[in-house]
């Protein structure tokens, strides 16, 4: 299957058979996700021809973790949901816009700031643990992607020669 081909199944209205199923078959989404080579050759023809690609670079990962945040306040919702919306402290409460929300408590989960509510059940802490990892997992490719960038900007300097606190050692 081509590009084209992929392009065209994944712009199918297949939203319309939500008026007949019902909105809780998500399948119908699905072919959505063929879109993501697009995203991929968006991104390498602009690495190519951008003199300094750093700032794609940057893009690119901004955009993964923004992504990754936003399945990971998804998969939240869903987990709230079949538990039972404020069945307990750690599940979404059911009060406020349920994307923002979420959004937040992924945020604050893949970055492991502010006061996350406890997990009280196996699945919930298991949840929190995948969520800790993806946020590791996304910090240290967003630090690999930093690095050559703030080495670019600097530039490239001679180890032997000290700077700023090394010359007082």
């Amino acid at each position: 299957m081509n590009y084209f081909q992929m392009d065209v199944f994944s712009l199918l209205p297949l939203d319309i058979l939500y008026l007949k199923f019902g909105t809780e078959k998500l399948m119908f989404r699905l072919p959505r996700m063929l879109k993501v080579q697009t995203f991929w050759e968006c991104y390498n023809r602009l690495d190519s021809m951008m003199p300094s690609a750093y700032v794609v670079r940057m893009a690119r990962t901004l955009t993964y973790m923004l992504y990754l945040i936003h399945l990971n306040a998804c998969a939240y919702y869903a987990f709230s949901a079949w538990q039972g919306l404020g069945a307990n402290g750690w599940v979404f409460s059911g009060k406020g816009s349920p994307y923002i929300r979420c959004f937040y408590f992924a945020t604050k989960t893949a970055t492991s700031i502010g006061k996350n509510p406890k997990p009280e059940t196996e699945q919930e802490s298991l949840f929190m643990t995948c969520s800790w990892l993806m946020g590791v997992f996304v910090f240290a490719i967003l630090i690999g992607q930093t690095c050559p960038v703030a080495s670019a900007i600097y530039g490239f300097r001679d180890p032997s020669v000290p700077i700023g606190a090394e010359r007082y050692f």
